[in-house]
């Protein structure tokens, strides 16, 4: 018994899956199933914890003048008397 084009199908590659999304700060491609962080606010989708740590440091440092002068941040040289006096 022989089906007809069997033999093509069976030797066929899969079809190319459906890009679902890309990742917000780098781009790549996501895939339905991919395990990805998802920030519902705003609907933004990372690939990896990694690329979601690079846009938060990325995000957040322009506002680091901003909290330097918020909380009065200053740049010492650290003595081990000055620490010690107040703990």
């Amino acid at each position: 018994m022989s089906l007809p084009n069997y033999d093509a199908w069976k030797l066929a590659s899969p079809p190319e899956p459906d890009v679902a999304g890309k990742c917000e700060e780098c781009g790549c491609e996501l895939f339905e199933g991919d395990d990805v962080y998802y920030e519902p606010d705003s609907r933004a989708i990372y690939c990896s914890e990694d690329c979601f740590k690079s846009f938060v440091k990325r995000y957040f440092d322009d506002f680091f003048d901003v909290l330097k002068e918020a909380m009065n941040l200053q740049k010492i040289q650290m003595t081990r008397d000055e620490y010690y006096d107040e703990y």
